[in-house]
């Protein structure tokens, strides 16, 4: 059912603008799509907009670096995580963002029981379900748009309460999220980019990875055994490139705090200097 449902929404969105009155322009036609063919936008999230200007915003991914940092230092300051971080005891959410087809197979009661504010794309709204604020994000996909000669991720979304582009990583739209509400400055922990692969030898349409033989996160207890994950080395860095431009040109900026990174998109600090006590 679920497919079923992703494929009637593709074929709605490539079909539901009339691209010949869009000066018969492919990209104009489909940013008429990303217009007029997504479901409404979550109230509170739309009506979030810039509300933490002049904020400090800490996104946590799932590296295995994060076990080398003391995450206790966060009490006190505004926490965005994704997938596995809902995991770490002590770990207090503000909050908590997943888009992965494989993540959520392996915990989805752990995801609907979170009590902070989510966002989760549209299309796992009837396995995630819950009483927790949720934004149900409108996400863009490589498929929704590969009859453009583009790189994926196409864009950075200056409007992720209408729509998202999906980008390789859960960062990506975190990213968006968060400028979106107006943080000055995102500084990343966990983001080691670091997946055990040469970079060189994964094609640009990514490759998939047993999840046994996969040592990118701070836990083995992190998908279900033997899950095939998909790598998107390529769309990774393009997508952290888009970040990273944007918040510069807005004089903002996103740091990454995680120890021993293989990412240099972001400037890089340590850790320990970020806090004053």
């Amino acid at each position: 059912m679920q497919s079923l449902r992703r494929l009637y929404r593709n074929i709605r969105f490539l079909l539901g603008a009339d691209l010949q009155l869009a000066h018969n322009d492919l990209r104009d036609g489909l940013r008429c799509a990303l217009r007029n063919q997504m479901q409404p936008p979550a109230e509170w999230f739309t009506n979030a907009k810039d509300s933490k200007r002049g904020q400090r915003c800490f996104l946590v991914g799932c590296g295995p670096s994060l076990n080398k940092v003391d995450l206790s230092r966060l009490a006190g300051e505004v926490v965005m995580g994704v997938n596995g971080t809902a995991m770490i005891e002590g770990l207090k959410l503000d909050y908590f963002v997943t888009v992965s087809n494989f993540f959520w197979k392996s915990h989805p009661e752990m995801i609907r029981n979170l009590k902070c504010q989510r966002f989760i794309p549209y299309f796992l709204q009837e396995e995630l379900e819950s009483d927790s604020p949720t934004a149900w994000l409108n996400t863009v996909a490589d498929q929704e748009y590969r009859v453009l000669d583009v790189e994926k991720p196409w864009q950075f979304s200056f409007q992720p309460d209408r729509y998202v582009f999906l980008g390789g990583t859960v960062i990506f739209v975190c990213l968006q999220i968060l400028y979106y509400l107006g943080f000055e400055e995102v500084v990343v922990l966990g983001l080691d980019h670091d997946y055990g692969i040469d970079p060189n030898s994964v094609p640009k349409s990514g490759q998939y990875v047993s999840s046994d033989k996969l040592g990118a996160h701070f836990t083995k207890n992190y998908y279900r055994k033997d899950e095939q994950v998909h790598i998107d080395i390529h769309g990774m860095e393009r997508a952290y490139a888009l970040a990273e431009t944007a918040f510069r040109y807005d004089g903002r900026c996103v740091l990454n705090a995680s120890p021993g990174t293989k990412l240099d998109i972001f400037e890089k600090v340590e850790y320990s200097t970020l806090f004053s006590r």
